[in-house]
């Protein structure tokens, strides 16, 4: 896991002839590879996303099982230069194929990929989706999470960034890794990695704070009320609601309806909780907010031309009162606190206005 975020997901796939699909390909620690060895030979690779938290491992993870073929989402890049993957850990081994644009030897245990790809200035976001016939089980990256109250097995294990998070002050003493004190750890880290900067939280620069950044955060008790919002709750990302899937609503709707004529029953995505039982009408009804953004900025462009401004906000972030077969923790509407969209506002508003990300005609 990253100390600093959270968990990050590998998913491997047992292929009718006992051959493994691994996809989001994550670190080839020897723990790692022994678990992957036990339960059969590696086949593919698959990297669905540009996502830099799985990319950085698609070389080192690939290179382990010099026999398994590799395939990536389409629109891989590097800053500062942009180099292709040979020069980023794959070296003579190469790339097989391109998700969405080749013929794939695992093709007839999967349905075909629904790949979403947005440029925005300085690289592009990508998100593959692949849905496992046999299992009902929808692959898919970034695009939905469910937010658990206790933390994943994997945080637990070395519980030190659980414990740092739970105090209310940084300069304080660990408290004893009590369940509720890594439930109270794992809020914090879940809203930090999910909002970057929620309101419940201020840094104060110190000499201590530069040796361990920790100790340098102060928390109020707003904090409880921002995870009640998210705990146990199914939605679409914060920052890719409000600093890249609104910025091409008529493309992410047209996967979004891909996804949905697929057949499947629950997601695994790379973060937080899985699986989540999920079928595709809900899936779909994650995304509304995106259709409600569509809807402003046609109104805008039908009465005063095209808008100067964003049509987004932080009162689009309000996903509309669903009907009833929507309650409970997969189907209850999520409202993100004003507070802690704030920091993620902001850099929406400063990718627009500066004219580095623009927004789809």
């Amino acid at each position: 896991h990253l100390a600093d975020l959270v968990n990050v997901r590998m998913t491997a796939v047992k292929l009718n002839d006992g051959r493994l699909l691994i996809w989001c390909p994550i670190a080839p620690t020897k723990e790692c590879l022994r678990l992957v060895e036990e339960i059969g030979e590696v086949a593919y690779v698959v990297l669905p996303t540009t996502a830099l938290e799985h990319k950085v491992f698609l070389g080192p993870f690939a290179r382990a099982f010099p026999s398994c073929e590799v395939y990536v989402a389409p629109g891989q890049y590097s800053v500062p230069l942009n180099l292709p993957l040979s020069f980023l850990g794959l070296g003579f081994k190469g790339v097989d194929g391109v998700l969405g644009e080749c013929e794939l030897p695992f093709a007839d245990e999967f349905e075909d990929p629904a790949v979403l790809s947005l440029s925005l200035g300085a690289g592009t976001f990508t998100e593959v989706a692949m849905c496992h016939r046999a299992t009902r089980t929808l692959l898919v990256v970034d695009s939905i999470v469910q937010c658990p109250t206790d933390p994943p097995d994997v945080c637990v294990a070395d519980p030190r960034p659980l414990l740092a998070r739970a105090k209310a002050n940084g300069m304080e003493e660990d408290k004893e890794p009590t369940p509720q004190v890594l439930r109270e750890g794992w809020a914090k880290t879940a809203l930090f990695g999910l909002f970057f900067q929620p309101i419940s939280v201020e840094y104060k620069p110190s000499p201590a704070a530069i040796a361990d950044i920790d100790k340098g955060f102060t928390w109020t008790d707003e904090w409880r009320s921002s995870f009640e919002r998210i705990r146990n709750k199914v939605f679409v990302a914060p920052i890719l609601q409000q600093v890249v899937l609104n910025k091409r609503p008529g493309a992410v709707l047209a996967w979004v309806d891909e996804v949905a004529a697929m057949r499947f029953d629950k997601v695994v995505p790379a973060h937080l909780q899985a699986p989540i039982k999920l079928s595709p009408a809900q899936f779909s009804r994650r995304f509304d907010f995106v259709r409600r953004l569509q809807a402003e900025r046609q109104a805008a462009s039908d009465g005063d031309g095209i808008r100067s401004k964003p049509a987004f906000g932080l009162p689009a972030l309000k996903l509309p009162s669903l009907s009833s077969g929507l309650g409970g923790a997969v189907g209850a509407p999520v409202t993100f606190a004003e507070g802690d969209m704030k920091f993620l506002a902001d850099l929406d508003d400063i990718t627009v206005k500066s004219g580095f990300v623009k927004l789809e005609e």
